[in-house]
């Protein structure tokens, strides 16, 4: 008895150990791997798959079968091989790269420990925030050093052209178009493939921006994308499924170059192999360093219990309220633990000041106070940036300086220039603290671009200030109110603004920290005594200069709008207006940023007077509506928007 009870406990061990491996190898390797033509059998085994192939094809078992070799060309077109001698030697060439480019990796404390947790309990999804296409391989090469299996990654198709196409897909992705809508087949495999996936255990990769950022902010959320993968999702019993953002911030991007182009107005180029071609030029560069920050997990089963839906009977609209409630959770929480670094706060210093130049001792006080205040409020920071006591590192700062003067994003001008003599181009930093920092012209859209990392962490002061400095007369605490939700609902399409309270007890927030700061002072407000060396209306005209730049795209996106004096015009051929527009005004001074000249910037703001009533769209154009059809609206409707340039605190 004692042998078969000793045996007993043996078995339970054993299994106990042979599971606990198995986890382990799972977490590393991933699960089991299964030939492509396997896969696609499974998928088109799927009930859901073949009731769809007789319903669209008809009784004829000849026409299903056709039907049936279509689907199989698009999962062949769509799947993933993933390969473990490709990606491990995908890894290797990743590390030369990255080492070449990248000064350093920085990775949050215990990050890593999530999505290595989600893999042992159930499927992990991935959403990262995406702005660039090295976005892949650098998330994927640090899973890999800490062990972890690579991800399956979902890729717009316009990458699978050739060569690219083939060894990303031995590396783990698998493509889908970009827009699949009326395709019933077609959507429906992209679900039952995902459904396998996740069924069979492999970790996914999602961007739910869809494409790469151009501007440094977050984009908005592809609900579509969501809604399907959230609908897979719920379709896997058994397991449970979790949802894991994640942050990847830069210094700079190999990309700003030409999304500095977009954003004035040139066509997106498609990609292909000849780009490729242009990667040397790249790897010549380096590019400072990259940060990952991992958000806190959320659990599906909990979050639609949250909400009151239960997973097991969830309806089509059930389903719609989890995905938004979800876009906006996995969005707020990527900008929470977006971290901030020497490179960010140099480029939005740089760029908010009044002057044409930056001194070095100025700069470096200003970092610090942002350092101080941002790390105050609960914000990441790199450590770069800070040491273990949270002060800010005056090297990080030099470093930071030091990759925008090797770009030619900065100039230094040092004692000894003159006005009268051409800037030297100076790729090191110079050592006398008598430096002035200025940004060419045509430079400062790049340094935006690294300024939007982090803008969303000062926007609600920003607000507020704005409408102080703009006021030709005191205001109370209700006038206040009430104009900076104005400006707030100006800029909806612009930012990320909390959607866990409402605006009042938002706004008694900003207002009372900035207050306990000593930024404001109340009843009536207005400015503080200030903090760490700077007084309450120099903090003010700082947290408005972060949205003068947006001020001045809407106030040149209303200018735009005289065309349509004439009649309704094409929203593309209104942009280009626009543009020329904006290039105009800056060269004559109406504006004084020229990084306000940007296409996303006047997209959203035709968005935005669309929702306000100043415009329609009718038959695929743009024109006035009719409360705004007549002589001189268009200057109106800029003149209410420049109402808000803060004009009267400005030196």
């Amino acid at each position: 008895e004692r042998d078969a009870d000793r045996d007993a406990m043996v078995r339970r061990l054993t299994y106990a150990l042979v599971s606990k491996v198995e986890r382990e190898r799972r977490v590393v390797v991933g699960p089991a791997h299964k030939a492509p033509d396997r896969v696609r059998e499974e998928v088109l085994k799927s009930p859901k798959i073949q009731g769809l192939i007789a319903e669209l094809a008809g009784p004829r078992p000849e026409d299903q079968a056709a039907l049936r070799d279509k689907a199989r060309d698009m999962l062949r077109e769509m799947e993933t091989v993933p390969d473990a001698d490709a990606q491990r030697n995908m890894v290797l060439v990743a590390e030369q790269i990255l080492s070449r480019v990248y000064t350093g990796i920085d990775v949050d404390e215990g990050g890593p420990a999530r999505p290595r947790a989600l893999s042992q309990r159930g499927s992990g999804v991935l959403w990262p925030s995406h702005k660039s296409h090295v976005d892949y391989i650098i998330l994927s090469y640090m899973l890999r050093q800490n062990g972890i299996q690579i991800p399956v990654i979902a890729a717009g198709d316009n990458l699978a052209f050739f060569p690219a196409g083939p060894v990303l897909r031995r590396g783990g992705a698998f493509f889908i178009r970009r827009s699949f809508r009326g395709d019933r087949l077609y959507a429906a495999l992209v679900d039952a493939y995902m459904r396998r996936l996740l069924r069979d255990g492999w970790m996914l990769e999602f961007f739910l921006e869809g494409g790469r950022s151009r501007t440094g902010k977050l984009l908005p959320p592809m609900l579509g994308l969501l809604n399907m993968v959230v609908a897979s999702a719920l379709g896997v019993t058994g397991r449970e499924i979790f949802f894991l953002p994640v942050a990847i911030g830069y210094e700079r991007l190999m990309e700003e170059g030409a999304f500095a182009r977009e954003l004035s107005g040139e066509a997106k180029q498609k990609e292909d192999a000849s780009a490729l071609l242009q990667v040397t030029g790249v790897l010549l560069e380096r590019w400072g360093r990259v940060n990952i920050q991992f958000g806190e997990a959320i659990e599906l089963s909990a979050f639609a219990e949250s909400l009151k839906v239960d997973r097991n009977r969830v309806t089509p609209a059930m389903r719609r309220r989890i995905v938004k409630n979800l876009a906006h959770r996995v969005m707020s929480e990527i900008n929470r633990v977006t971290a901030v670094t020497p490179g960010h706060l140099v480029a939005l210093v740089v760029l908010n000041q009044a002057r044409a130049g930056t001194a070095y001792r100025d700069l470096v006080a200003h970092c610090r106070r942002l350092t101080q205040l941002l790390v105050e409020e609960g914000a990441r920071a790199t450590p770069s940036l800070v040491d273990a006591t949270g002060r800010m590192r005056e090297s990080g700062i030099r470093q930071a300086l030091e990759i925008y003067l090797r770009g030619g994003l900065l100039e230094q001008h040092v004692p000894g220039d003159t006005l009268t003599k051409k800037a030297k181009r100076r790729a090191k930093l110079h050592p006398s603290t008598d430096v002035i920092f200025t940004a060419p012209s045509d430079k400062r859209i790049r340094l935006d671009i690294a300024k939007n990392h982090i803008i969303h962490r000062l926007v609600d002061r920003a607000l507020v200030a704005t409408v102080l400095l703009a006021a030709e007369e005191p205001l109370d605490r209700e006038a206040l109110a009430s104009r900076v939700q104005s400006l707030s609902r100006l800029f909806k399409y612009e930012f990320m603004f909390r959607a866990d309270a409402s605006f009042d007890i938002i706004f008694d927030e900003v207002v009372d920290a900035m207050h306990r700061a000593g930024e404001l002072a109340l009843d009536p407000p207005r400015p503080g005594p200030g903090h760490d060396g700077l007084d309450g209306l120099g903090w003010l005209r700082f947290h408005a200069a972060n949205v003068e730049s947006f001020i001045e795209a809407y106030r040149v996106a209303a200018r735009s709008l005289e065309v349509l004096d004439k009649g309704p015009v094409d929203p593309k051929d209104l942009l280009k207006g626009a543009l020329r527009t904006g290039e105009r005004m800056f060269l004559e001074g109406e504006i004084t940023r020229p990084e306000a000249v940007s296409k996303p910037v006047l997209e959203n703001a035709y968005a935005t007077f669309v929702d306000a009533g100043y415009i329609l769209r009718q038959d695929g154009k743009l024109g006035m509506s009719e409360t705004f059809r007549y002589p001189g609206s268009a200057r109106a409707i800029e003149n209410r928007i420049a109402a808000f340039l803060p004009t009267a605190g400005r030196s």
